[in-house]
């Protein structure tokens, strides 16, 4: 297990909430540093004025230099919620999913091969590829960002995440951040409806586990946050 994760329901007591979903690679380190250390660089940039955007960019950047002298690597998926405005970011293939009361809109993206755009920005640097991964010599990488992963920056593997701002709403109903050990077995349409059905965070963290781990039989490291929305929401009002 090389997963790590953080959530802070009332991060620098501002009512603000702060969660991270860490799954490692080729070791801890990187899952472990980034869970402690990327919050913190986080906020302190949100306190020099920096827009949280630019912020959240700033201190991906600086984890991943933090982690230049080892082997391993992570993805990362983060949420921010300010009010109702929520900003996520991520780098690599774990994901944020908004649960809505009759749809639902994945907020991250998928950094793979399988994604063309980044597929075409590998390929510039001509890295060697063996699908599903990024080769550098007999090492292979699935997701084309990563923070940490010093040995496959020159294959185009780069920390800078991908951000997506949204005001919440009424019909905003669960958030839901998991490594890519719960999307490899479950759809997004079926992530939502069992969190739809299930409701209570508890209840859809434990029924999610169930059907990867029980059902599915995911061979994956299996890290879920769940939250509920209306209540973070209306804390803030």
């Amino acid at each position: 297990m090389e997963d790590a994760h953080v959530l802070d329901l009332d991060f620098y007591r501002q009512d603000w909430v702060f969660g991270a979903v860490f799954d490692g690679h080729r070791g801890r380190t990187a899952a472990w540093t980034a869970a402690e250390q990327l919050h913190l660089i986080f906020l302190h940039h949100l306190l020099k004025r920096l827009p949280p955007e630019e912020a959240i960019i700033a201190a991906y950047k600086e984890v991943d230099q933090m982690l230049t002298g080892q082997t391993s690597g992570t993805t990362a998926v983060t949420i921010f919620l300010d009010g109702h405005e929520l900003l996520t970011a991520n780098a690599g293939d774990s994901r944020c999913l908004l649960v809505r009361r009759n749809d639902w809109l994945q907020l991250s993206t998928d950094h793979r091969l399988s994604n063309p755009a980044e597929k075409d920005r590998i390929m510039r640097t001509k890295a060697q590829i063996r699908e599903p991964y990024v080769m550098v010599g007999g090492s292979g990488l699935m997701p084309t960002r990563s923070l940490g992963d010093p040995d496959f920056a020159l294959a185009g593997v780069i920390p800078t995440p991908s951000t997506r701002r949204k005001v919440l709403n009424q019909d905003d109903l669960l958030l839901i951040l998991a490594c890519d050990g719960l999307f490899d077995v479950m759809t997004n349409q079926e992530v939502a409806d069992l969190a739809r059905s299930a409701r209570v965070p508890e209840r859809v963290v434990q029924g999610l586990k169930q059907e990867a781990m029980d059902a599915r039989m995911t061979s994956d490291n299996l890290t879920v946050i769940c939250l509920d929305l209306p209540s973070c929401l209306n804390r803030s009002q």
